[in-house]
């Protein structure tokens, strides 16, 4: 009797997962007609400037391209500024062109900084490209829908030898001495589907194009071995990176003291954060002995305003990070007490990765 009884539960269960498939199916297959059709506008776009149909700009300076073949946060901005520093210690005039995206700023080409002074707010350069400022003294920043119009004011008033594109991998109209590909470790190819069903931006098919992939916050979990036979499927001689994220930076909010990593540990702490993908953040906080009491999360680049956080009441300490700062340090806050937790990105084999840069 019992055993009939666990049988019929398991065929129960069976049919209800089975009728909530059908249902989830049913409701995204208006979104997955919309991907299909994106899937192939893209491939044709691609396409087109192999073949010459669409012009494709070559500069006479060394171009890099950071980018990625997903929506959301795969590390972009802080490789960006990896690059930038490892190129002003080899003595290159280097400049960093972004889009400039959720800010202000609408000219062809804004001058977020001149390599000497800071010319647009945070928010009318945009959270990471003002954060890209910050943490990248005497590199000009520039923002703009145009990156080949970027690079010429670059070359002509900083006399700029290498442009980094921040987010530049679809960006076809300007061609690239080396185009470097950010992988999430946990989701590379994201759900296999392109937007809007999915989060890729691209066919996998097109990371046949990248020079070097990195592959960025793989969990403890996953493995190495398995991500790289998915990437040789696409790409089967690019060298593959994994990077990580290390903190070099704890701060007060509003004075910028810097404080020692000691604070954290057995503290009672909240993570706020406007992230694609918040999680690690939290995780780190964890790693670094404080205790996550509760996550605030909101959308990626998220415009804050008082009104958002004047509803947070919490007794712990409030941890942010640098691009979330970047926007916070600008509006009434309801604390005194947020902490700022500053991220660089780890290279594993650093140097042969330096040497594939060069």
């Amino acid at each position: 009797m019992l055993s009939t009884k666990l049988f019929q539960k398991k065929i129960e269960k069976i049919v209800f997962s089975s009728r909530e498939t059908v249902v989830k199916k049913f409701l995204l297959f208006p979104l997955a007609c919309i991907s299909f059709l994106y899937k192939h506008l893209i491939i044709l776009r691609c396409q087109a400037y192999q073949k010459g149909i669409f012009f494709s700009r070559k500069l006479p300076i060394s171009i890099i391209s950071v980018g990625n073949l997903t929506v959301g946060g795969t590390g972009k901005t802080p490789t960006s500024i990896y690059l930038a520093r490892l190129l002003q210690r080899e003595g290159r005039r280097t400049a960093v062109l972004s889009r400039g995206y959720k800010g202000d700023a609408s000219l062809n080409v804004n001058v977020v900084s001149d390599g000497k002074r800071v010319c647009l707010s945070p928010d009318e350069a945009g959270d990471e490209s003002f954060l890209l400022v910050e943490k990248l003294p005497g590199v000009p920043v520039l923002t703009g829908r145009d990156r080949g119009l970027l690079c010429e004011y670059a070359m002509k008033n900083f006399s700029t030898e290498v442009a980094i594109l921040d987010d530049g991998f679809q960006h076809l109209k300007l061609q690239r001495d080396l185009d470097i590909v950010l992988l999430d470790g946990n989701y590379p190819l994201g759900n296999g589907y392109l937007l809007p069903r999915g989060t890729l931006r691209e066919p996998p098919q097109h990371l046949k194009r990248a020079h070097i992939i990195l592959v960025a916050k793989p969990d403890k979990t996953t493995s190495k071995e398995k991500i790289e036979r998915t990437i040789r499927n696409y790409n089967p001689f690019a060298p593959v990176f994994f990077v990580y994220y290390s903190p070099v930076l704890l701060e007060r909010l509003n004075s910028k003291e810097t404080i020692s990593w000691e604070y954290l540990r057995g503290q009672k702490v909240v993570a706020l954060a406007g992230l694609a993908h918040p999680e690690p953040f939290a995780r780190l906080l964890t790693h670094l002995g404080a205790e996550v009491v509760d996550t605030i999360f909101f959308p990626d680049h998220c415009c804050y305003r008082t009104e958002y956080l004047a509803k947070i009441k919490v007794k712990a300490i409030i941890v942010t990070t640098e691009k979330d700062a970047v926007k916070l340090r600008s509006i009434s806050l309801p604390t005194s007490e947020i902490l700022v937790l500053g991220i660089e990105i780890r290279v594993e084999e650093e140097v042969k990765f330096q040497a594939a840069i060069k």
